[in-house]
């Protein structure tokens, strides 16, 4: 009765298959159409995956205290926010692309490798928002960045608004 079972249903998966397969369509099965073989389009990174890209840089740069990788994935008018409270400061304070680039090359801030998680990433158009959380031997930190859309299709981050959660000395 088993034998005869499977050999049944062996049979409808067959069939299935094959009326499947004998089913004219009329569009192309992807990556099968050799028009599109070469066409660099299809191969194009989303704007998601060029944003984690960006984010990745702009993290392992300041990791690893290599202001050319910062340079290139910075906008002009990048800004770190500093809110009241964070970093012992008891007010809002701004810090420019060049005082940022200071601290980084002085290793004031950065320079320890973190662990990364892209929380969330939203896009509208040319803007983008990511909340990120990462983790060094220093600390935790949950950062809000911003990035920007160059009309060359490059996603760059032009805002960095972090909390960090120093971590307890042992």
């Amino acid at each position: 009765m088993k034998t005869q079972l499977f050999f049944l249903a062996l049979l409808l998966v067959g069939a299935t298959a094959y009326t499947q397969l004998s089913t004219p369509t009329t569009s192309a099965i992807g990556g099968c159409d050799p028009e599109e073989a070469d066409d660099p389009q299809k191969h194009a990174l989303s704007d998601r995956e060029l944003i984690e890209d960006a984010i990745k840089r702009f993290m392992r740069g300041g990791d690893e205290s290599d202001i050319a990788a910062l340079q290139a994935v910075l906008h002009d008018q990048f800004r770190v926010v500093v809110n009241q409270g964070v970093l012992g400061g008891d007010a809002l304070r701004t810090v420019d692309k060049a005082s940022y680039l200071s601290m980084i090359s002085a290793k004031k801030w950065g320079g320890v490798p973190r662990t990364l998680n892209i929380v969330s990433v939203s896009i509208a158009g040319t803007i983008a928002a990511a909340e990120t959380q990462t983790s060094s031997i220093r600390s935790d930190m949950t950062s809000f960045l911003h990035l920007v859309k160059e009309k060359d299709g490059q996603w760059l981050v032009v805002g960095d608004t972090a909390f960090p959660t120093p971590k307890k000395a042992k």
